[in-house]
């Protein structure tokens, strides 16, 4: 009877701890997400970033993006050999303007053009449809940047994992499954140059790693501009 009462006692007690260590993430993941800007976000859906893509050694592309969040994005890049307008709207796909025709709508070019929302948005900003759930993993360092390690799960079932700083809770790198070349590979974003715009705080370099690929985008500005119109974003 005595024994019982102890390992009941026990029980009790690593429910309790067990229940706070839960409170403690989810306290660690609402000070991402206040600190990262996600309240502003939801109140200030229109933005305009510029910058300069690197795809392969020696290969640039500057570019334009406008969006309005969650979903419409125009794009507009310059390289040394080829320019580029085009939409993505989120439902119907992606129009280039050389031709004047529309794309067929492809998981991988959904992935591509959505790099850019994310940079101002981070991977796991919740819109009306985009929900995410989250699981402390472990902890590790990412270079000498001590990390919480959090599996992010979406309302579809697609995982990733967000490597938060402890110290202040940026997000310094970010691994998922995306499509390449008819195939899932693993793609490693890591995040550098954090500045706050207008109560947003936005990596002003990323550099993407799969597949042998290397792609870094770096930001020559970000700018909400309310005076976009959903008219902006017809096709080119």
């Amino acid at each position: 009877m005595i024994l019982m009462k102890i390992i009941i006692k026990i029980l009790l007690i690593l429910m309790l701890v067990n229940s706070t260590y839960l409170f403690a993430n989810d306290e660690f993941i609402n000070n991402f997400k206040i600190k990262r800007g996600f309240e502003v976000l939801h109140n200030s859906k229109k933005w305009h970033i510029q910058g300069q893509i690197e795809r392969k050694k020696d290969i640039y592309f500057s570019f334009n993006v406008y969006m309005i969040l969650p979903d419409l994005l125009r794009m507009d890049t310059e390289g040394k050999i080829s320019s580029e307008k085009a939409v993505y709207d989120g439902k119907n796909g992606w129009v280039k303007s050389a031709q004047y025709m529309p794309m067929p709508m492809n998981n991988e070019v959904i992935t591509d053009i959505l790099r850019f929302r994310n940079i101002v948005c981070s991977p796991v900003f919740e819109d009306s449809t985009a929900k995410f759930s989250y699981k402390f993993k472990n902890k590790e360092k990412v270079g000498n940047i001590n990390c919480k390690v959090y599996t992010a799960t979406d309302s579809k079932g697609i995982t990733s994992d967000l490597y938060i700083s402890e110290k202040d809770t940026q997000l310094i790198r970010y691994s998922v499954i995306e499509p390449f070349q008819g195939f899932e590979v693993l793609a490693d974003y890591y995040f550098y140059d954090y500045k706050k715009v207008n109560g947003v705080e936005i990596p002003f370099k990323t550099e993407v790693y799969f597949a042998e690929e290397k792609l870094i985008i770096v930001l020559e500005n970000a700018i909400q501009q309310e005076e976009l119109r959903e008219f902006d974003f017809r096709k080119p």
